[in-house]
């Protein structure tokens, strides 16, 4: 059995608020994870950074085929 998590956030997001709930989502679930970034506009505040599109795949260990 193979888990795909898809997050797709379309708003402004701290990347060290989504990091901190990325590592906490794979402590809990045991998962290793593959990103894949698509911003069409990336802009660099301080510590925020904005993504006009997010994409996350998480994918769950172990994977059974």
């Amino acid at each position: 059995m193979k888990y795909l998590y898809y997050l797709q956030i379309c708003q402004n997001v701290s990347i060290l608020h989504f990091l901190f709930h990325l590592f906490r989502l794979m402590y809990l679930r045991h998962l290793k994870y593959h990103l894949y970034f698509q911003a069409e506009t990336l802009l660099l505040d301080g510590f925020l950074i904005r993504f006009s599109h997010y994409q996350v795949f998480l994918q769950a260990l172990p994977l059974h085929l």
